[in-house]
């Protein structure tokens, strides 16, 4: 069995790396007690401005030298769109205090949604849209980039929720969450999936303009997936007798 990580190790990296105005939170399936034996350690980190990439991947580096095999996933909550830090600091635990976190005190004392809300996913997808709507420049590449980021994230893991939601046994990953998702017939196209499973990885190279446009011009093709696979989500998620309304016609 992996060694569970030390919040106070976590906290002393947090604390050595971040500016003293920048506080952090554990969110997600670790903070609502949902996690199971092999999912990520989410940690949003937020302040006054962006933090920068280099910040994070330092704290990251760090946090995977600890002595455990759990996966850490560092988010400046500064960056992401409003309903993605509202969502992640609802029921988060704080780990180091800030002026910027006490804006969000009352949201944090809440406890996380026990129900399954595609809100954000569908959210995210609708400004991903958006995005692509627009005549292509370099500004938009990386910003239609930075929103599939963003609404792969919320996929996979509102994806896991709805599976747990309908005792399916799902992964902790994004991979095996996607596996499941495919085996339960709620994708069907291996080879796009795994691509966008690839190029979600890729993302933190899109500074080289080849890879960004790669990318970028599969981005339509995961928008309708993504799109696809939210709609089947919704019909999971419907109440028995709705989804088998059609099937029962009295003459």
């Amino acid at each position: 069995m992996a060694t569970t990580p030390k919040i106070e190790d976590i906290s002393r990296i947090l604390k050595h790396h971040l500016p003293v105005e920048y506080g952090a939170v554990l969110f997600g399936s670790r903070a609502s007690g949902r996690a199971r034996p092999g999912s990520d350690w989410d940690i949003g980190v937020l302040g006054p401005t962006p933090l920068g990439g280099e910040v994070v991947q330092t704290i990251l580096d760090e946090l995977d030298e600890l002595p455990t095999l759990h996966s850490f996933d560092v988010v400046d909550l500064t960056t992401v769109p409003e309903y993605f830090r509202e969502t992640a600091v609802r029921g988060a635990k704080k780990i180091l205090p800030s002026v910027a976190l006490d804006t969000f005190a009352k949201e944090m004392i809440m406890p996380a949604n026990t129900q399954v809300d595609l809100t954000a996913f569908e959210s995210a997808l609708a400004r991903l849209g958006e995005a692509l709507a627009e005549a292509e420049t370099e500004l938009i590449r990386d910003a239609a980039i930075q929103r599939f980021e963003f609404t792969f994230e919320l996929a996979w893991k509102t994806t896991m929720r709805v599976e747990q939601a309908s005792g399916l046994e799902s992964g902790a990953s994004p991979r095996q969450v996607i596996k499941v998702a495919f085996k339960a017939d709620w994708i069907d196209d291996n080879e796009l999936w795994l691509t966008m499973l690839n190029d979600r990885n890729r993302t933190s190279h899109a500074y080289n303009r080849i890879v960004a446009e790669e990318i970028f011009d599969r981005l339509p093709e995961y928008r309708d997936a993504l799109s696809g696979l939210l709609a089947r989500l919704k019909r999971e998620l419907e109440p028995p007798e709705k989804k088998n309304g059609d099937a029962f016609v009295e003459d």
